[in-house]
């Protein structure tokens, strides 16, 4: 799990849940794998869980950050709280990181990249 405080440029962020599997999963480990490929500084961040769990193998160049947003909750008000730590930290990474694009791949990644992009001069992609 990367240092989330660190201020390293990433030219393409990539936002996911996890990288646990899946359909969504594969194509953005196989898109992230050949954009560095292509000399593309990439990030892939993810939410639910660290890269421990990842399914998929990553190019040893991207660089693979784990929000830690604590414990899943068992309310609803603290599932709200706990999304408003994932999208302040979020909204962090794409301050220090600056990268060019931004993309979120399913439907929850996509609602918390767009409000963490609020007021930003960031493309992102849902």
């Amino acid at each position: 799990m990367s240092d989330i405080s660190a201020e390293l440029p990433c030219s393409i962020l990539m936002f996911i849940s996890s990288l646990q599997g899946g359909g969504a999963e594969r194509v953005m480990s196989e898109l992230a794998n050949e954009l560095t490929r292509r000399g593309h500084p990439v990030c892939i961040v993810t939410y639910l869980a660290d890269a421990s769990t990842d399914f998929y193998s990553l190019d040893p160049q991207i660089e693979r950050i784990a929000i830690d947003a604590g414990p899943p909750a068992k309310t609803s008000a603290g599932r709200f709280w706990r999304i408003i730590r994932i999208v302040g930290a979020l909204r962090r990474l794409l301050r220090d990181r600056r990268p060019g694009v931004a993309l979120a791949f399913m439907e929850s990644a996509n609602v918390m990249l767009v409000l963490a992009a609020l007021g930003m001069r960031l493309r992102i992609v849902v």
